[in-house]
């Protein structure tokens, strides 16, 4: 998964994990612009609005 989304190893255990428990949801504090909230495998929520990181 790290390789495939170009994520963190740790992320990805956090991405993996989530994904075999079955959430709903995986809540981080990562940019909704980085990699992780790309992933297919489970729904990533930021606690950051996109709005944050327009100029």
């Amino acid at each position: 998964m790290a390789s495939k989304y170009d994520i963190t190893p740790m992320d990805a255990l956090h991405v993996g994990a989530a994904a075999v428990a079955g959430v709903d949801e995986l809540v981080t504090m990562e940019k909704p612009t980085k990699p992780m909230c790309k992933v297919e495998e489970v729904m990533v929520v930021s606690i950051h609005s996109e709005a944050e990181d327009a100029p």
